[in-house]
């Protein structure tokens, strides 16, 4: 388990951390499994989200975002910015990628709250895994 937190201002320097990142995690564990987290300030479809999700040209795996490979319906709203008061739409930037093998049996983003405020500025982002070859829990 990885976690990570990349830039929140340059578009560069988020491409370049993904880059990074997944060059890294394909060196040192691509015969593991691996389950990255983080807030990655970058939104699905944008230069590192693809950098996170596609096949490489360079030997090892890719990562699948854990929401898309669910066995079950997500749950939850699309986004997780919420700024502390209210969940901003469209704004989805924090993420579980897992490498295949990885089963995701679920995926929640979680809107609790305590006297009407949010405990963060981003929604917790939960998915229930399995890992290869364990059966069980």
């Amino acid at each position: 388990v990885i976690n990570t937190h990349f830039d929140h201002v340059g578009d560069e320097a988020r491409a370049q951390s993904a880059a990074l990142l997944v060059k890294k995690l394909r060196q040192e564990f691509d015969d593991h499994p691996v389950i990255l987290t983080g807030d990655f300030n970058t939104l699905p479809g944008t230069d590192p989200y693809v950098t996170m999700t596609s096949p490489s040209k360079e030997p090892g795996r890719s990562f699948q975002d854990a929401k898309s490979v669910s066995t079950t319906d997500p749950a939850g709203p699309d986004s997780t910015w919420c700024g502390f008061e209210s969940i901003v739409p469209g704004r989805r930037i924090d993420f579980i990628f897992v490498t295949p093998g990885v089963k995701v049996r679920s995926h929640r983003t979680l809107t609790d709250r305590r006297e009407g405020r949010f405990p963060s500025d981003h929604l917790p982002v939960k998915a229930e895994v399995q890992l290869p070859g364990n059966q069980g829990n």
